[in-house]
């Protein structure tokens, strides 16, 4: 059975969630959007310049906010004691979640947990998209840990802007090599003497992104940039990959909706590489622990196994369903 889409009467105008911690970046990126929505924008710089075009492009026309309480510090009263009065400044509404973690939780679980919780206020207020304040130095930090961990080119600009998913403004023209860092955003904050309140376990060295970040702080102005010009031409790279990969999978599909089924007889005709990057693509989008063993693995099993037989792998399973399919 197919479902008759029909197009959808709501406006164009968008909704955020913008996660905000008290910290520097997110208050920084708070007093950008609340100014130009609430068109008291008046300056004229490169980070303005970058917000005034972020909002008119993707139409933001309404912000709430939401702090997310780890509980992994005792200071985080004075973080939502300083929100409430931004929110009552600026005259939004603001969410307080209080996550059960843990004590001295892993980075990974404390940053599933934040994501599930921010998903979760977004789907309840029916807002269309998170917002994160992440900038240039977050994309160099997350490259070097994911480099650390043996990823590839996808790894390399795991952090973007997502037009259809999560927006991050500070990086919303980073493939086009405008790079908003840490120092632009320390620069703004002091010439409009905003407050904010530094994380207390920023200082620590428990957590391997703060070694990285104290290790990149050593870093030439010349050299970062040289960096992020490498990773912003990867983020090209690796949207051009998509395209062609969603190109790929149209091509192989047989039928439509959400029904993955594709065409073994077509696929058996690919050249080995593109054989290769279309299961590696498929094991990693629906199960975990892709590799070139379970890449292999579930190639042999395609080109080799006739109807009715299953390939069980790591949170997922290929099936060859019929003869021909």
């Amino acid at each position: 059975m197919s479902k008759k889409i029909v197009p959808s009467k709501k406006s164009n105008k968008k909704t955020g969630l913008l996660a905000i911690s008290g910290g520097i970046d997110s208050i920084v990126l708070l007093d950008l959007l609340a100014n130009t929505i609430n068109q008291r924008n008046k300056a004229r710089d490169a980070l303005n310049d970058l917000i005034i075009k972020f909002i008119d492009d993707n139409k933001l026309s309404k912000l709430e906010l939401v702090y997310i309480d780890h509980n992994q510090r005792e200071d985080t009263g004075e973080d939502i004691e300083a929100i409430k009065k931004l929110s009552d400044k600026f005259d939004f509404s603001l969410h307080i979640i209080s996550l059960d973690l843990p004590k001295d939780c892993s980075e990974q679980l404390a940053r599933q947990k934040r994501y599930e919780a921010l998903e979760g206020i977004k789907l309840k207020r029916g807002i269309d998209h998170i917002i994160t304040a992440h900038h240039a130095d977050d994309v160099l930090e997350t490259a070097l840990i994911n480099l650390s961990r043996g990823t590839g080119p996808k790894g390399l600009s795991s952090l973007r802007h997502q037009p259809d998913g999560i927006w991050r403004p500070f990086l919303y023209n980073f493939q086009h090599k405008i790079f908003i860092t840490k120092k632009d955003i320390l620069n703004y904050a002091k010439e409009r003497g905003l407050l904010w309140h530094e994380d207390s376990t920023n200082k620590t060295d428990i957590y391997l992104r703060n070694r990285v970040r104290q290790k990149l702080s050593n870093l030439e102005s010349a050299d970062k940039t040289k960096f992020l010009n490498l990773l912003s031409d990867n983020q090209k790279l690796v949207q051009e990959i998509r395209t062609n990969t969603q190109l790929l999978e149209s091509t192989l599909a047989i039928g439509s909706g959400t029904d993955q089924t594709y065409s073994t007889e077509i696929f058996r005709q690919l050249p080995e590489e593109l054989k290769d990057h279309f299961l590696h693509h498929k094991i990693n989008q629906n199960g975990f622990d892709v590799n070139k063993e379970s890449v292999k693995r579930a190639k042999d099993f395609v080109q080799t196994k006739t109807t009715g037989k299953v390939l069980q792998l790591k949170g997922c399973e290929i099936v060859i369903a019929k003869k021909g399919s």
